[in-house]
């Protein structure tokens, strides 16, 4: 097991590497809502089927800023229990992964906001009936 020093470079060295590879992920995503949309305009609605059509909603930036606007005022008003449940109804999580997300919402950043709320669209998206069934 690293420890010290060692262990700190190591850690910046996997942080990096997930930075980069979230970015490659944005960049996959852009790349297939693009096709997406291109389908959809020359071959129309229909022709994407209900998967390919709930994906293409994941790009709602209104949507995302909704769900990042509600937890920010939930966080500045220092309404745990509600962020909480509202992040575990989002994400179908359980109470301490919730928690845990909560937790660091403030140390996102706007970007890694936007992120987790597209994240949490496409979850929803990709298994509709999965998110927020967890029982209490």
């Amino acid at each position: 097991m690293l420890s010290g020093p060692i262990a700190l470079v190591h850690i910046a060295v996997l942080a990096e590497k997930v930075r980069g590879l979230e970015r490659e992920l944005d960049a996959a995503l852009g790349l297939l809502q693009v096709l997406a949309e291109r389908m959809r305009q020359t071959l129309g609605a229909e022709a994407l089927g209900p998967e390919l059509g709930r994906f293409l909603t994941v790009f709602d930036e209104t949507e995302q800023r909704k769900i990042v606007a509600r937890l920010d005022g939930l966080a500045d008003s220092g309404a745990e229990p509600e962020a909480v449940r509202l992040i575990r109804s989002l994400t179908g999580e359980t109470w301490d992964k919730a928690l845990s997300a909560y937790t660091d919402w403030r140390n996102f950043s706007k970007e890694d906001k936007a992120r987790w709320a597209r994240a949490v669209l496409l979850q929803k998206a990709i298994h509709p009936r999965d998110v927020g069934e967890e029982s209490s």
